[in-house]
């Protein structure tokens, strides 16, 4: 008898679970043809959709444009062994970021991006949604972008700007009129960023250390893209090369980043009074503790984040400052520079509000409305990329008749968005007065009709200080320096596609300074 059960058990479990699987699949499948098929080209067998990457030499916006004609604002590809879904329509948009929140709420896993920073579950942008990702945004918010805080960053602000205009400054007075203006603002942002990184002016010869080391860490992250189409356990097998080459920049990173941490460390303890900066980011992360439970898949119970781990997010706040603010503040300029009306205009504002004052501050900010204009009409325009960064599905569920599947990955087309011209009248020219007539909430949680930073639980978390140093930056500029074409040079606003959505002809602009 005993025999008879064992050979039940051995023979007809495996039936058992093969048949309630197939009664689930096709429950699940029953349960998908009830709803709208998400549209897109045919995927293949094994290859899926990689056809279209390697025809557009693997860039996913040349993709979405060639297929929207004939799909629509929301596109299914697929690139490895879960979907992929673009999304160009702000209603969608809002029913996925802000409606369910919590369900597009985390990052899809990278291959590339766990060898490039060993650990990305402790960056605040690709780290899944749940307690560590929380407490390192919490952190960041409550901490350096808090507005009890702003007066820290005052002086530092100041100082940043007028780097910026004293080197306009000097090659103005010394006959060079023609100002290449990227570069001038990417050294004032990068002194502005890392000294509230590390709370210290660190000299040349360190910035351009870590200029050179943090962009040739970042660029390569191109070349790991292969990863994710690959078990991880073969990449160490398939791309020995690259894998050494990422250890090598990691390596560097750590050799210029690791003796500012000591530093930061050694200050705090002794002479806190002679910080350059009573309060920096780097404070906030070397303090920093993980409650009890924060890691809840049990793989560890240590309280503290390592100096790989903060050197991660030290070279994450630069990267993605930096190069954003930087690249958001050169097309503003270059629209005002293409558009000599805006800048009359907006100068008229500048010198009325700051009439008798050497340098516009805060106070003054509030009052110029049309600035306020300017820069957003800037980042509808032009938003720091054309897709912000995916999001992963968490589970199953139905957004206006789609069937979504879990694990899937969601891409948002925020400068299609920006430029629907059945919101906004005459979407591609630039048109500040717009935002006179109306006032858009960036932050996106009544409607979407442009998405710059985001929206949702991923919303940037320097939204609001972004828009204000974006301010402050182009009403000095403009109130200290006529900005004008180079004779027989046309502003040329094509993109750059690039880490961020740049300018493909850097601008290049005749300065001269206002007389007082």
């Amino acid at each position: 008898m005993e025999n008879h059960l064992w050979s039940l058990v051995v023979f007809g479990l495996p039936f058992l679970l093969g048949s309630l699987y197939l009664l689930l699949s096709s429950w699940n499948q029953s349960r998908r043809r009830r709803h709208r098929l998400l549209p897109g080209p045919t995927a293949y067998p094994m290859i899926g959709n990689l056809f279209w990457l390697w025809k557009s030499h693997g860039d996913l916006e040349t993709i979405v444009r060639g297929l929207k004609h004939k799909y629509g604002d929301i596109i299914t590809l697929q690139f490895g062994r879960l979907p992929t879904i673009i999304v160009s329509n702000r209603i969608l948009a809002h029913k996925f970021l802000i409606d369910h929140d919590a369900i597009f709420a985390s990052r899809v896993s990278s291959a590339a991006g766990v060898h490039l920073m060993r650990d990305n579950r402790f960056l605040i942008s690709s780290s899944k949604y749940g307690p560590v990702w929380r407490l390192l945004r919490g952190n960041l918010v409550s901490g350096i972008f808090h507005p009890s805080r702003s007066n820290i960053y005052l002086e530092a602000r100041k100082w940043a700007v007028g780097i910026a205009l004293d080197t306009i400054k000097k090659k103005s007075d010394g006959g060079e009129e023609v100002v290449v203006v990227m570069e001038v603002f990417r050294l004032a942002m990068f002194r502005f960023l890392s000294l509230m990184c590390f709370g210290k002016k660190l000299d040349d010869n360190t910035l351009k250390e870590i200029e050179i080391a943090q962009r040739e860490f970042i660029m390569y992250f191109g070349k790991l893209k292969l990863f994710s189409f690959f078990p991880k356990k073969m990449i160490p097998y398939l791309f020995p090369q690259r894998l050494n080459k990422i250890m090598e920049l990691r390596s560097r990173m750590m050799e210029i980043f690791q003796p500012l941490i000591n530093s930061r460390r050694a200050k705090k303890i002794t002479t806190e009074n002679c910080l350059d900066l009573e309060y920096c980011y780097m404070d906030s992360l070397v303090d920093l503790e993980f409650p009890v439970g924060c890691f809840d898949d049990g793989s560890s119970s240590r309280t503290k984040l390592n100096d790989d781990e903060i050197i991660g997010l030290c070279i994450e706040f630069l990267t993605n400052g930096i190069d954003t603010t930087s690249t958001m503040l050169q097309w503003i300029m270059a629209n005002l520079v293409k558009h000599q009306h805006i800048q009359h205009k907006l100068f008229q504002e500048i010198k009325t509000v700051g009439a008798g004052v050497e340098e516009i501050q805060d106070e003054h900010l509030q009052q110029m409305p049309y600035l306020k204009a300017v820069v957003m009409e800037g980042l509808r325009r032009h938003p720091p990329g054309y897709f912000i960064l995916g999001h992963a599905v968490t589970q199953d569920i139905v957004v206006d008749g789609y069937f979504i599947p879990e694990n899937a990955a969601i891409v948002f087309f925020v400068e299609d968005i920006g430029m629907d011209d059945r919101v906004w009248k005459d979407p591609h020219d630039f048109n500040p007065e717009r935002f006179l007539e109306e006032e858009i909430d960036l932050t996106c949680k009544r409607e979407i009709k442009m998405m710059p930073f985001g929206a949702g639980r991923r919303i940037c978390p320097a939204l609001r200080l972004s828009l204000l140093y974006l301010q402050y930056f182009v009403a000095n500029l403009i109130g200290t320096f006529q900005w004008n074409q180079i004779d027989g040079e046309e502003i040329d606003l094509s993109p750059k596609k690039k880490i961020t959505l740049d300018m493909k002809t850097p601008l290049r602009s005749r300065v001269t300074m206002h007389k007082s």
